[in-house]
Formats: structure tokens, sequence, C-alpha cells
């Protein structure tokens, strides 16, 4: 470290503020520093460095139980990015499941007990997760990946706008002539839902449209789940029938739209569908399903990113962003 101070003429204390990525250095100075650091291949003790600094040098990246986070590329996207992030910043990622023996062994506050980690990546967390309460309490270091609880306003958080998606997700479909719109649920347990559902039932009572109960089917965002919400409404007569709907996401658009095919449908002739999230499944579909885009994983690598500069500047400010998605229009959608 002395031998990059002298050879970029700054400080050792300027080193290391470089090296640790902290705040406060001109980026003239920190790409000197960087390439009189490539120049002599020095390369920092990661151990030395976490002594020194009080930190673990590692975070964890709590998922859903692994049923549900391993058979969705939703999560795989969120997990990717949230890694890359980690390993460009020379840090380490701890990975977690938040199932029952999480919460009943309390394993999340094992973690910070333990000085193994620095803080929590909470991917989509759910409303009935208790735990969060107490970590809001104690004040623990954690951020909300795309998905916040609004009852504990003190948790740092960073995602897509929901309600404005169901805004915009509904009225697209008003926009195109349709006036009976089903709108297929996620998982009511999840923020992400509940304010994708209000959307809809806003944009609905703003263009003067009633909003059925019949037309509001529990999908829970998954695709089986979705296929039978959606059986009934093939019983009714067509008169009865919505001639529109909005998924709360793709996998429950595209188990709809299988269902449909099988059961002798044409689409978009028989019905539109617009889903959410833009996974490769939606680009690929018969027809391609139009959808509202997430990219999960520019999302979790920023919020990783954003996370560790706030860790490791030891800085106050919360982290609280919504970004609004992107309609990626294709052929799942008519006209009327």
């Amino acid at each position: 470290m002395k031998q990059v101070a002298r050879d970029a003429g700054v400080s050792v204390a300027t080193v290391s503020l470089v090296l640790n990525e902290a705040p406060g250095i001109s980026t003239a100075t920190r790409e000197l520093v960087k390439a009189k650091i490539r120049e002599l291949n020095y390369s920092p003790d990661l151990q030395a460095r976490r002594l020194s600094s009080g930190m673990a040098g590692t975070v964890a990246m709590v998922l859903p139980p692994w049923s549900e986070a391993f058979n969705d590329p939703y999560f795989m996207r969120m997990l990717s990015g949230a890694l890359e992030a980690v390993r460009d910043r020379g840090s380490q990622l701890l990975l977690e499941v938040c199932d029952q023996r999480f919460i009943d062994h309390h394993i999340w506050k094992d973690l910070f007990a333990g000085k193994r980690v620095d803080g929590l990546l909470i991917a989509t967390p759910y409303l009935d997760h208790s735990y969060l309460k107490e970590v809001e309490e104690r004040h623990l270091p954690v951020v909300l990946i795309n998905g916040d609880r609004p009852d504990l306003p003190g948790l740092d958080f960073m995602g897509f706008d929901d309600l404005q998606c169901g805004l915009d997700a509904t009225n697209y479909l008003i926009g195109l002539g349709h006036r009976r719109i089903a709108h297929l649920m996620g998982d009511l347990n999840q923020a992400s839902a509940r304010r994708r559902l209000e959307g809809y039932r806003q944009a609905m009572a703003a263009a003067g449209l009633p909003v059925r109960e019949e037309d509001l089917l529990a999908g829970d965002y998954l695709p089986l789940e979705s296929r039978e919400a959606f059986r009934p409404i093939l019983a009714r007569p067509p008169a009865d029938r919505p001639t529109a709907l909005f998924a709360a996401n793709d996998s429950s658009a595209l188990g709809v739209m299988n269902f449909l095919r099988e059961s002798g449908w044409e689409l978009p002739r028989d019905l539109s569908v617009v889903g959410v999230d833009d996974t490769g499944l939606a680009a690929n579909a018969i027809p391609g399903l139009t959808t509202f885009r997430q990219d999960i994983f520019a999302l979790s690598y920023l919020a990783a990113d954003l996370f560790l500069t706030k860790l490791h500047s030891k800085s106050h400010e919360p982290l609280k962003h919504l970004n609004r998605m992107e309609l990626i229009e294709r052929d799942s959608c008519r006209r009327l």
C-alpha cells in the first residue's frame, strides 16, 4: 500500500479508501490509484482488510423456500444479479432460504450475532414474515429487493412500481377497446400482488368499468393454480366471459394461454392476455406474450451494489426506490 501511495502521489489513507470503495475520493484520483494497483499487481489481503474494518466482507441473500425459488427463473436472475455485484465489490455472497426453519430457529439473528454477515439482501419479502418487524426494531442492515413492507417503513427497499404496472396494464387493454377485463391475481401475501390488484381496480374505476368479483382469479403467481382459477370461465356463456386478461406475472399468463389452446380457444381472437416480467418464455410463447418488463438482474445488481456502498460508508441515508416497468408489445392482444 505504501508503494502504491508513493507511485500515485497520495496518502496511504487514500489508497485504503479506494480499496474499500469509500466515498469522498475524486474520480481522477480513484482511477489513478487503481491504475497503480494494477501496475504493481497488488492483491490486498482480504482477511486483513476485514479485521481492520470490523466487517465480515459477506452479505447473505435470503430467497423464498427451495421449491419456489429454484423452479422460477425470476429468482435465478435475481440471485445472479446480486452475486455479480458482490463479486465486483470484492465481497462474498452467502445463500439462505426463508423457510420455517430459518424463522423458527432465528437463523437470521445468528448470522448477525456471529458477525458472519454485514447485512441481508431479502428477495421478495412476504407480508406474513413477522421476523422483519424485529429486524426493523433492531435497525439491522437489510434491503428488500423487488418487494417492500408498507407496514415497516424503516426497511430499505428497491423494486418496481407495481401499482403503476397494474394501472398501465389495465389501461393498455382498455385502450384496445376491452371493457370486461379479468385479473389473474398474484400471491396476495406479497405486496407486489396487492399493488398490481389495486392498480387494476383504479384503472377500471377511472374508466367507469365495474370490477366483477367473478373476474378476480386466484392464480398465486403459479401456472397450475392459474389454469384451475380460469377453468370456471370456460363454462360461462360467451356473453359473460371477459375479452381480456391482465395476469400478475408471465408464469400465470402462460399457464392460462396453454390451457386455453388445449381447450380449443384461439388467442388473441378469444382472449387478449397481458403479463408481467418478460421472462424468456414470454417471447417464445405462441402467440408472443405482451408483458411489462422487469430487468430483475439489473435491479438486483444495483440493489446489492448500493447496499454495499451504504454498508462501507456507514451511511444512514435510506434506500427507497421504485422503477417503472416497460411495456413490451407482442401478439397476445388484439383491438376490439
